[in-house]
């Protein structure tokens, strides 16, 4: 038999064909040109304070930071910085294992040391203890998390205690009712807001509770105004 040859003689038909030649082509192309990311490990040989890393963020400056069992640390592509407390200066970071680390809508470094909470200034590296008003008792038997919602607020979560919100006039964590509030004797362990609506729903050993922003109450399913 001989070779066979298609003629496409029909303007719809070959614009078809073109159309899934291209298409094909750009298939190609996108696959050929993605991209290829490298992992390097960087551990205590590299300067790594240590293997241990529980919070890590990102800076607009690019830089990233890193809280590990053995305080705070910056990365910048090519060198690790640590910063560790001059024995004489009560302004810099004690050296505690760093468990959470936050870049709040305003800027503000935010650093959790188990249940210490502070100021870090990643500018002139000073370090400023922000006080939790809650009952001793409470804050030793608490887990202890900070959140922030889309207007900026800025909270901590106790599990023993409820939840606490910053006060910008007396730079302390203080609870408001009007602000938000939780199931009372209930341990705490999930607080988020609706994207839509705004609320905040929280997660207890109580069940699922609801903050209703606007009326200032809270709704669980002993209280559903459904």
């Amino acid at each position: 038999m001989g070779n066979r040859v298609y003629l496409i003689d029909q303007p719809a038909a070959l614009a078809r064909y073109l159309f899934h030649i291209v298409i094909l082509f750009n298939c190609l192309s996108a696959h050929a040109q993605q991209k290829q990311y490298v992992f390097t490990r960087i551990s205590t040989r590299e300067g790594l304070a240590s293997d241990y890393v529980y919070s890590m963020l990102q800076d607009k400056k690019g830089f990233m930071w890193l809280g590990t069992a053995n305080g705070l640390q910056r990365y910048d592509g090519r060198k690790i910085i640590s910063f560790r407390p001059h024995p004489s200066d009560t302004m810099f970071l004690p050296a505690e294992p760093i468990s959470q680390i936050m870049l709040d809508k305003k800027g503000r470094f935010w650093v959790r040391m188990a249940r210490e909470l502070g100021l870090f200034n990643h500018a002139t590296f000073e370090y400023h203890s922000i006080p939790l008003e809650v009952p001793t008792q409470d804050l030793e038997r608490s887990e202890v998390k900070m959140w922030e919602d889309a207007e900026g607020n800025v909270f901590v979560t106790l599990s023993t205690f409820g939840i606490v919100v910053y006060n910008e006039k007396t730079k302390s964590f203080v609870y408001d009712s009007t602000i938000v509030d939780a199931p009372r004797d209930a341990y705490v362990s999930m607080f988020n807001q609706d994207p839509v609506t705004g609320d905040y729903w929280i997660g207890s050993s109580k069940g699922l509770s609801l903050y209703d922003r606007n009326k200032k109450k809270l709704y669980d399913h002993a209280n559903n105004p459904i």
